[in-house]
Formats: structure tokens, sequence, C-alpha cells
């Protein structure tokens, strides 16, 4: 019997001096999600741009993530996905530029590695200077390695990218609707390069401020039938990452950050299927026993 809850549940804490923590409820949830295959949601953006109203909405509640979040936030009950896997909400705080503990950076690299699609959500027009915060909460992202650098050259943005989530940006309340919203941001993003090749796999959503109930109901259910639509199983490689796995990498990347290290995706996929292998293997080698034992016994003892 599964012990999953209608509420949110923080992940991930952060302290005064900026390191991140699991909390105990979040490995417990996580642990609940064992042996299952996974969709990650992640939402991210500034301040009171309306991104827990957007989640909420997804769900069909009126209540459910708070506005004032603290670190990273996943809803205690998974939706139930057609393809058996089952999806996951996470809400991050507001990201913030002026943020002395890089705190806002650290959440939108934690998002970007651990999501299959990550929302950016900003409220109002799409401009330059947005593409500037954007282009500051994704500095640590975009020094991410995806293995060990020795110098072979395999730790191009272009191949990180394979590795990064499909971006959603949801912009809202936005006056310019008389352009297509892809073509929109993909002209505000040329001006970025960086984030043009990291999150090349991106879409773009016009989405009513929340005041507007009828018509941001219309167009948060459109956003979430096209990820429902569109998203993939979470996965490293070909590797699918279950509650399990989950744990492992979010903890080796937690290390690789507090630390002020760059977290190595493939290295922290090897340190999690080291620790199933080694699992797997004390528990062979108890069952071993056990029937070793059973047998000795079966014929030492006397009729």
């Amino acid at each position: 019997m599964s012990n999953y809850k209608d509420e949110s549940i923080q992940l991930i804490s952060i302290a005064d001096e900026g390191l991140l923590e699991l909390t105990s409820e979040g490995i417990k949830f996580l642990s609940e999600m064992n042996n299952q295959r996974l969709s990650i949601i992640s939402i991210v953006g500034p301040s009171l741009s309306g991104k827990s109203s957007l989640l909420n909405t997804f769900m069909n509640i009126s209540k459910g993530f708070s506005e004032n979040t603290k670190g990273i936030y996943i809803w205690g009950r998974p939706i139930e996905m057609e393809n058996g896997a089952k999806m996951i909400l996470l809400d991050t705080q507001g990201l913030n530029k002026n943020d002395n503990d890089k705190g806002s950076q650290k959440v939108f690299m934690l998002s970007a590695l651990l999501s299959t699609c990550m929302i950016y959500n900003i409220k109002g027009e799409l401009n330059e200077d947005n593409i500037k915060d954007l282009d500051y909460y994704s500095e640590l992202a975009n020094k991410v390695l995806i293995t060990p650098d020795n110098g072979n050259n395999l730790n191009t943005i272009e191949r990180l990218s394979l590795y990064f989530p499909e971006m959603i940006m949801a912009l809202r309340d936005c006056e310019n609707k008389d352009k297509d919203a892809n073509e929109y941001m993909n002209e505000m993003l040329s001006h970025s390069e960086v984030l043009s090749k990291l999150f090349n796999r991106r879409k773009c959503f016009y989405c009513p401020s929340y005041e507007k109930k009828e018509e941001f109901t219309s167009s948060a259910n459109n956003i979430f039938n096209e990820i429902k639509n569109t998203i993939g199983i979470k996965k490293i490689d070909k590797f699918e990452i279950d509650g399990e796995a989950l744990y492992g990498v979010l903890q080796n990347y937690l290390d690789s950050i507090n630390n002020d290290e760059n977290p190595i995706i493939t290295l922290a996929l090897k340190n999690v299927l080291l620790s199933k292998a080694k699992n797997i293997s004390e528990k062979n080698i108890e069952a071993f026993k056990v029937e070793l034992t059973k047998k000795y016994e079966n014929k030492y003892t006397l009729s």
C-alpha cells in the first residue's frame, strides 16, 4: 500500500549558507517510487510569476503548491500516465539573480539535470533583459560535465543538450501575441548561443494571467496536454531512472554542487549502478548462505 499524499513535500532544502540537502520526507517519497518508470516535470522562473498556480491547474486543484516555495518541492501523489509510467511534478523557489549564495543558479541546474521537461515561466514579454537573466541562471548548468574531462572533447554543449530536458516557455500575460509564440521565442533566444544550443528542444506558449480564470485554465490545459502527449521517460543514456536511481544521482549532484565542483552526469549514474550491483550481490550472497545452511542442517539432522 502506497503512502502517497495530496500535498507538497519539500524535496530539497537550502540552508542559509547555500548548502543544498535532501529532506527525510523527500527521501521517503523517492523510496516509494522504486522500480517505477518516471517522467519528471519541473517549473522554474522569477518569484511571483505564477509557477505554483500553473502546476495546481495541471492537477485541477485550487490549493496545492504554495507561492512561498524555498528550495524544491515535489507533489506527494504522482500522476498516472497512459504508458504506465508515473509523472512527478517539481515546484521551485523563485529565481533571483541578485542572490548571494547562487541559490537560483543551483535550483535551475538541478531542475535541468532532473527533469524530462522543464517549464520556464515568465511574466510579461520576453526581451533581451529576460534572456540575460536566463543566461545567468543557466551559468552553472552549462558547466555540467557528461564525463570526467579527459581532453577528448566529449563535453561539448551540443552533446550536453542531449542530456538536458525539453524546455517549455510559458509567457504569462504577454502582450506580444501578434507573433507566433515559437517564432518569438527563437528570435529572442538567438541573442544567446549557449541557451539556443543547450535547450535545442523547446516550445513556447502564451498564457494569460491567473486573474483571467477561464482563459488561463484553457491555456494551462493546452500546455499540460502537450506535455503529456510528448513527454518521455527519464533516462540517462539508455538507463531508465526510477525512484532509487533518482535518489542516487540527485545525492551525487548535491555533493558536487555543495563542494563547488561540476556535476558529472555519467559518473553519477556509474555510482548508482555500482551501488545497485553491490546491493544485488549482497542479497545473493545472503540468499546463498541461507540455502547452504538449510542443506547443511538437513544433511546432518538426526532422524
